[in-house]
């Protein structure tokens, strides 16, 4: 399926780190299982599932990525340039998203549309490297940010679906 963004901003807001994620197709397999589960648990690959879906705003969709049910990020998504600024001001009302930002020690900018920035869930993260042990803790938060794209780039082409 094709979509009209060529990237998406990718921001970790404890980190304030902003690549780019080239708009890779999504498997229609997997586009496939999360729209038809959104708002449910929707189990992906590998033990990760995306868990709870809030879209406050057009263009806008919150949801939690875990692993083997451990929470590890909430997930804010933006793919309206009309309410982008909207979104970003929602989000940074939300704790998870203030903790984040003091390990940072700074609030980022309003990334370009689309965007992804992903919220840490310090008992999360931590629950997750004491499961998986150190030396999985970098493998498995490298397959958390794939999963992440993954499922971002799948809700932004099932907006795109009339």
């Amino acid at each position: 399926m094709q979509n009209k963004f060529e990237s998406l901003a990718f921001l970790t807001l404890a980190s304030n780190h902003l690549p780019h994620s080239r708009g890779s197709p999504v498997e229609d397999r997997i586009l496939e299982r999360i729209s038809r589960s959104l708002g449910v648990i929707v189990t992906l690959w590998g033990g990760w599932s995306v868990e709870g879906y809030e879209a406050p705003f057009e263009g806008f969709v919150i949801f939690r990525m875990a692993h083997h049910g451990v929470p590890g990020t909430d997930c804010f998504l933006c793919w309206s340039a009309d309410n982008s600024a909207i979104a970003w001001g929602h989000m940074l009302t939300l704790d998870i998203v203030k903790v984040n930002l003091l390990v940072s020690d700074r609030e980022p900018p309003v990334p370009i549309t689309p965007w992804l920035a992903v919220a840490m869930s310090p008992e999360g993260i931590g629950a997750m490297a004491q499961k998986e042990g150190m030396a999985r803790a970098a493998e498995v938060m490298m397959e958390l940010a794939d999963a992440e794209r993954c499922v971002a780039w799948a809700m932004i082409e099932r907006s795109m679906t009339p």
